[in-house]
């Protein structure tokens, strides 16, 4: 028998089936570590280290099977290597101020995830298991979703009248992006999309959670635009699934509104009073408090400016603001207490960290993937038919859930919860590394599925055609 590449085994080197069964095991592995992750009052405890620990591990793993390269051109490898110098930055600051260690590692932490979601991501694509990946990113919204649940009513002991973010799911904006797509665009699995999405809603409405609803109506007015420039392109895109998307959307809210009438009218008083009364000042005011307190302190020296203030350092309201917050129940020391988490408008915390030049352009590359994203929704639209093809399933999911999380942006950064900066930095690589738009307009993700060449071999998404 002659000797082939084929016919020789080597001690100690898996084959390439073996390989894959362990690089496809990694993939639903990175993004199920993070799933019972939760938005905790005080430091971590023993389950948030094992997941922390499992993800890393399971990481480094990944890292050390990988044969190919780091994307060296394009938009992934510009938002990947802006990432780490933004990261630099932000560690030198960090030292620069003396930051204290655990501060530092819990800030930066999330921020390192979204790198590795762009890693994860553009491995993915690689490897023709983008699908696979979606499909466990979905799969590990859902336990979230009830994990949350469960565990918010359980750790704080609130009831049902008294709850807050504390029950919400942090991956509530990609959850909504895959539920919505089967229940809207692609019409499979009908039963259990509306069930997950219903779930999803009414959890957002007991914890009268403002943010979670811009991840709902950014994505809308990203597909409301998305068709107007269609239209101004001179394409004829079908708008059926606006159509479908914004009546759902309405009968949601009058059905949402009715049931919280009937079942807990006092939930729907805490709407009231936070979107239209006088709590509703206080926390816009105490948000752009923040702000102004880590906008005075980067303009402080030139070292701050270049440099940021470091991941972890300590900030709190301005003084200036006081009036405004007083009648929320923020006193002269609450407002002074300092605060290092990173702040719920995100688009400051960036200058914050990496500095005003660093810190800008992280804003506007993040800013370039919402536009990439509007524009491969439109590519979508333009479509003739609807059907669910694996290829598809990726690039609307991912475009949705990626605006999704920038709507959170405003109100409740992403960057506060580890999961949540995970599945965004999935989300955003997947949009960058395997949708690239093309011009033509009777198959616009043409090179996205030729670049998906080997996903033949990747396992089958249910409900898939």
């Amino acid at each position: 028998m002659p000797l082939t590449e084929t016919s020789v085994s080597v001690r100690g080197v898996a084959p390439p089936s073996q390989k894959r069964t362990v690089t496809t095991f990694l993939f639903a592995l990175i993004p199920l570590s993070l799933a019972f992750d939760f938005k905790g009052a005080v430091g971590g405890n023993v389950i948030q280290y094992i997941m922390a620990g499992t993800n890393i591990m399971a990481f480094v793993v990944l890292v050390l099977m990988s044969t190919a390269r780091l994307p060296r051109r394009g938009a992934t490898a510009i938002l990947l290597y802006v990432w780490l110098v933004f990261a630099l930055f932000g560690t030198l600051g960090a030292l620069l101020s003396s930051v204290p260690a655990d501060q530092y590692i819990r800030v930066i932490f999330p921020f390192l995830l979204f790198a590795e979601g762009l890693l994860v991501a553009w491995s993915a694509g690689k490897r023709g298991l983008s699908t696979n990946l979606v499909e466990w990113m979905f799969r590990g919204a859902v336990l979230s979703l009830v994990f949350t649940l469960v565990w918010g009513f359980v750790s704080t002991g609130m009831s049902v009248h008294e709850i807050r973010y504390q029950i919400v799911s942090p991956l509530f904006p990609f959850l909504v992006a895959y539920v919505g797509y089967e229940l809207i665009i692609a019409r499979t699995h009908r039963v259990r999309a509306a069930f997950l999405l219903a779930i999803s809603i009414i959890v957002v409405a007991i914890s009268v959670t403002r943010g979670f609803l811009l991840s709902l109506f950014v994505p809308i007015i990203a597909m409301i635009l998305a068709w107007v420039m269609n239209l101004l392109r001179g394409r004829m895109a079908v708008p059926n699934a606006i159509r479908v998307g914004l009546l759902a959307a309405i009968l949601i809210a009058l059905l949402g509104a009715t049931l919280l009438q009937t079942v807990a009218p006092d939930v729907l008083l805490r709407w009231d009073r936070r979107s239209l009364g006088a709590e509703n000042s206080v926390t816009l005011y105490t948000r752009v408090a923040a702000a102004m307190d880590q906008w005075q302190q980067i303009l402080r020296s030139p070292e701050s400016a270049l440099l940021g203030r470091g991941f972890g350092n300590s900030y709190h309201y301005s003084g200036l603001l006081l009036p405004q917050i007083a009648p929320g129940g923020v006193s002269q020391r609450d407002a002074a207490t300092p605060k290092w988490f990173p702040g719920e408008f995100m688009w400051v915390s960036m200058l914050y960290y990496g500095g005003l030049v660093v810190g800008t352009i992280v804003c506007l590359l993040l800013a370039y993937v919402a536009l990439r994203s509007v524009k491969m929704l439109a590519a979508l639209l333009a479509q003739p038919t609807r059907r669910d093809t694996l290829l598809l399933r990726v690039a609307w999911v991912t475009s949705l859930g990626n605006l999704g999380f920038l709507g959170l942006t405003v109100t409740a950064n992403p960057f506060v919860t580890r999961v949540s900066a995970l599945y965004w930095g999935l989300c955003v690589g997947l949009c960058l590394c395997k949708i690239p738009l093309r011009k033509d307009r009777s198959n616009a993700v043409t090179h996205f599925q030729r670049s998906d060449s080997d996903h033949a071999h990747s396992l089958p998404v249910r409900g898939s055609v």
